[in-house]
């Protein structure tokens, strides 16, 4: 009888030393579902890159070439990341319980690191969507030979803001958590001219590549004027870069050989609108 008394407590201590040994054994789910994050970021920031590369090499002036280096800096920072949940994972099983904390705590703040930069890449993956690329005829900008805005050509890039632009702004402002969000605005603005004027190749292109940026300089001073008008109502930063390229040809026209040539007297605006990054932080 006293044996039999004694068979239940000796199964208990079984049950709990297997108990015991099965949780040491198990692994550890928040890291490896932080890894997984970590994984899917680095392809996230892969697919973005492709896009990215194709753009870029369509229009090499493309606006959104900006977001390169910082997608190139998230992949790496994710890759890093990834590689040291796997050590935390490894050292897991023979950790102490002190150390288990410690870990547990890191792989905390990995996680929430994770997230941010999966947040960031999701706003520049919405902002290429909506990128914005138009072509303007500097025949109806400008008169032959001038850098001064007609009329008209003052006009066009007026509705080019109040439509175009702001429905970029507007884009985001259906998100109420981003809306009251600082954006920016960036645009680049690329002059390019023909090869009429004098004989000289040399006087000639030094004067076409004036010409260009002087104009790339016009169309900018009146963004710059509309834009103002649009932070009456709008919390936004504006970044405008204009660059004259002479008698370069524009992205996607070949030369015909001829001088007078207007599809290569464009002005080419690039244009994106993202939250500024550095004040943002993802929604809880």
């Amino acid at each position: 009888m006293k044996h039999l008394k004694r068979i239940p407590v000796f199964f208990s201590l079984l049950l709990i030393i297997g108990l015991v040994a099965c949780k040491s054994s198990q692994p550890n789910s928040a890291a490896n579902d932080t890894l997984n994050q970590a994984q899917a970021a680095i392809v996230q920031a892969d697919q973005i890159a492709k896009q990215l590369d194709l753009r870029t090499k369509t229009n090499p002036t493309s606006a959104v070439r900006d977001f390169i280096p910082y997608i190139e800096e998230k992949k790496q920072r994710a890759k890093k990341i990834s590689d040291e949940l796997n050590v935390l994972i490894a050292s897991d099983k023979k950790a102490s319980k002190s150390q288990r904390t410690a870990n547990d705590a890191r792989i905390q703040e990995l996680a929430t690191e994770l997230k941010q930069i999966t947040f960031e890449l999701g706003l520049i993956d919405k902002s290429m969507a909506k990128e914005l690329d138009v072509t303007l005829k500097a025949d109806v900008l400008f008169a032959t030979g001038s850098a001064k805005l007609s009329s008209e050509g003052k006009e066009a890039i007026a509705r080019l803001i109040s439509a175009d632009i702001k429905a970029l702004i507007d884009n985001w402002n259906t998100d109420p958590f981003l809306k009251e969000k600082e954006k920016l605005v960036k645009l680049y603005i690329n002059g390019y001219a023909d090869k009429q004027g004098v004989r000289d190749d040399r006087k000639r292109q030094t004067s076409n590549t004036e010409l260009s940026r002087e104009r790339a300089a016009s169309v900018e001073g009146i963004i710059r004027e509309q834009l103002e008008q649009l932070k009456a109502n709008y919390p936004i930063a504006v970044e405008i870069s204009p660059e004259g390229h002479g008698e370069a040809l524009p992205p996607g026209v070949e030369d015909n050989g001829k001088s007078n040539d207007p599809r290569r007297r464009i002005c080419m605006v690039s244009a994106y609108v993202i939250p500024r990054l550095q004040v943002i932080s993802q929604r809880e």
